[in-house]
């Protein structure tokens, strides 16, 4: 009788254990939202790094880590000292171009005509699913998703403030460290259970960043008179890439237009970028 009675108390305890641990956990497994964070727009002459030919004005901001792109253009940049995520590190150098019309013509843009030039050769940006892909497989994105917090590890990708309700989430615990082992029965149970979640959360954070990359990037389009868009064109981080080269097609008058801008490379976190040379 005793016996049995210690099983049923025993399983009682894992039972307890078991719930305990999903519930603990449980909000880790919920679809991340979108993100929603105010960014910025000015003319492209209004940019300290733009180039103009003709009356169609192109500006560059290029990535700088734990800032993003999303910056004011007559404010200095300074990177954070920690910054969790370096894109750069994991072999991805995104660039955010400002394109203003002010042409008479209206200007068909088509990505697949910018090219990132480091010396002389010309490199094809990488499609947003690929670069984010490159992320996601690098060790630079492993290292920062172990202990790092959803907030200051999307913020060190897009910048800004982002408006997200689970900014305040931590990936790493549940995905690296949020389970110790040594369990057994019910209890080990309950570890696969959570590393399953905690799987489910890493796949909604990618599609989450292959969402914002495909929504930033630069599309096909066609540019009316006296508008701006933006777009962004993710490059190679492993070359040293120095401008962007590109084409348009003014489908008014029905000829081409070929543009040259320079970059700037980011600064090391903790460093005051550069001013960009003026036109």
């Amino acid at each position: 009788m005793a016996g049995m009675r210690w099983r049923f108390l025993h399983r009682i305890i894992s039972i307890i254990l078991l719930a305990g641990t999903l519930g603990l956990l449980l909000s880790c497994a919920k679809k991340l939202p979108p993100l929603i964070y105010p960014q910025s727009l000015y003319p492209a002459e209004s940019y300290p790094i733009h180039a103009s030919a003709a009356g169609f004005i192109v500006a560059a901001v290029p990535y700088v880590p734990g800032v993003g792109m999303n910056i004011d253009p007559k404010q200095p940049t300074v990177t954070p000292d920690d910054v969790p995520l370096n894109l750069l590190e994991a072999g991805v150098f995104p660039i955010r171009l400002i394109l203003t019309n002010r042409r008479d013509g209206e200007m068909v843009i088509e990505p697949s005509q910018f090219f990132c030039l480091s010396g002389d050769t010309p490199y094809k940006s990488y499609p947003p699913q690929r670069a984010i892909g490159l992320v996601l497989q690098s060790d630079t994105f492993k290292k920062a998703l172990k202990g790092t917090s959803i907030g200051p590890l999307l913020k060190s990708i897009f910048g800004g403030e982002l408006i997200f309700d689970a900014a305040t989430s931590s990936v790493g615990g549940v995905v690296r460290g949020g389970v110790t082992g040594g369990a057994s029965g019910a209890a080990t149970s309950a570890t696969r259970t959570v590393m399953t979640r905690a799987n489910q959360y890493e796949n909604a954070l990618a599609k989450l960043l292959y969402d914002q990359a495909e929504i930033a990037a630069l599309k096909s389009q066609t540019l009316m008179p006296g508008f701006t868009t933006d777009g962004v064109l993710y490059c190679p981080g492993t070359v040293d890439v120095r401008a962007i080269r590109f084409t348009l097609y003014d489908r008014t008058n029905e000829q081409s237009l070929s543009l040259l801008c320079p970059l700037k490379r980011p600064p090391a976190p903790g460093q005051a970028a550069a001013p960009a040379d003026d036109d």
